[in-house]
């Protein structure tokens, strides 16, 4: 006997004649049901239910479709009464089909199968957020992990500004200054300062005696000093920059912020990295008073107005805002 495709399978489990695994639901036996019986037309709310079937948690479908988990509690309940019976059971805290939740899974997953539409859901845009990597860290950085923890879904492009090949990006973070606040001949939507970073001179507690830390500028004539290229036409930064510009000999120069802090990390060098960065890795240490004057870049950020999700790029950027004013 030749063996029956999922394809072709679909149009019999969508001619799946009703059973009594539906308490709330006459039990004609000839008349024919379809997934639309129980959602309607929401194509969401099915697509809901296939994904909480599929993960067995409403935490990880919750953070998959960004939304909170109390909704989608309230979403099945509400379809479990229209039904009279239970779709789901929680055994060893993972959610399971029970025999009316069975039966309805597959009236909706054959059907989604059938019309091509996987899991019933669009496809989404991919929201394009420039961003250098040397600002990849502290609040930003945190507030960017807390967004993409609470949107699993999302399809997201990290983008280097300073890389050649790159589309358009719908959210932009920038260095600027009071004077030019925004890049040259671009134009964004509700540009704002998110914060000011103060930067210091670093090295690695391990390579730091007690009794011997460099304190002045003279006292760094000793070390190897990591510069990261992309500091060196950042007026914010000039002492350490004019300092790296007068050195003949002990500097490394790198093009990549990682490479800088893996540098200062492991090799005994001193680099300069944000002034929180002591506090929030304790293998890095802060050398105050090297320099009198103090150092610090204005991060800006805006949206593209030109952006096809320009809501949610507004979303992102209005929390961004909030960490960085916390």
């Amino acid at each position: 006997m030749a063996q029956r495709t999922p394809a072709a399978l679909s149009g019999q489990n969508m001619a799946l004649r009703e059973t009594h695994v539906f308490k709330g639901v006459a039990s004609s036996i000839e008349e024919p049901v379809s997934w639309q019986r129980f959602f309607g037309e929401d194509k969401t709310a099915a697509g809901h239910f296939l994904a909480i079937a599929r993960c067995g948690s409403f935490n990880q479908v919750a953070r998959r479709f960004g939304m909170r988990a109390d909704i989608l509690r309230k979403s099945i309940t509400r379809l479990e009464q229209r039904l009279g019976s239970r779709v789901f059971v929680q055994k060893n805290s993972v959610l399971e089909l029970t025999s009316a939740g069975k039966y309805l899974h597959t009236l909706v997953r054959d059907a989604f199968f059938a019309e091509g539409d996987s899991a019933a859901l669009p496809m989404i845009t991919p929201i394009r957020l420039s961003i250098p990597p040397m600002l990849l860290e502290g609040a930003l950085f945190r507030s960017l992990i807390s967004w993409l923890r609470k949107n699993a879904g999302t399809k997201m492009v990290l983008q280097d500004p300073l890389a050649e090949d790159h589309q358009p990006a719908d959210l932009k973070i920038w260095i600027g200054t009071s004077a030019s606040p925004v890049p040259a001949a671009r134009t964004f939507l509700d540009e704002r300062r998110l914060t000011k970073l103060g930067y210091l001179p670093h090295i690695a507690g391990s390579y730091a005696s007690k009794r011997i830390i460099p304190c002045r500028l003279e006292d760094l004539e000793d070390y190897l000093l990591a510069q990261y290229q992309g500091f060196s036409n950042l007026p914010g930064l000039h002492p350490w920059n004019d300092m790296i510009a007068g050195r003949r000999h002990g500097v490394i120069e790198v093009q990549s912020y990682d490479m800088l802090r893996e540098l200062v990390r492991w090799s005994g060098c001193i680099g300069l990295l944000t002034d929180g960065t002591g506090g929030q890795n304790p293998h890095f240490m802060p050398l105050n008073g090297v320099f009198r004057e103090a150092m610090a870049l204005d991060v800006w950020i805006g949206v593209n107005p030109r952006s096809e999700c320009l809501s949610e790029a507004r979303r992102i950027m209005e929390m961004m805002a909030q960490a960085c004013a916390e």
